[in-house]
C-alpha cells in the first residue's frame, strides 16, 4: 500500500520541486514538535524552492 506521504514525495518530483522534497522530512519533523506552523514551514519550503530557481537563472 502506497502512503500519502510517498505520493507526496512523488507528486514533487514530478513537478520538479526537488528541494521542497529534500527538505520535506525536517519541516515534518519541524511540524510536529511545535517548532514551527504549518503554514510557516510551507512558506520556507517555497521560499527555498524559488530561490534555488532564481540561482538557476541567473
Amino acid at each position: 500500500m502506497t502512503t500519502n506521504y510517498i505520493k507526496l514525495s512523488n507528486n514533487l518530483e514530478s513537478l520538479k520541486l526537488f528541494t521542497i522534497k529534500e527538505n520535506l522530512p525536517n519541516y515534518i519533523d519541524m511540524i510536529n514538535s511545535g517548532e514551527k506552523s504549518t503554514v510557516d514551514a510551507l512558506y520556507e519550503l517555497t521560499e527555498k524552492e524559488m530561490d534555488l530557481k532564481e540561482k538557476r537563472n541567473i
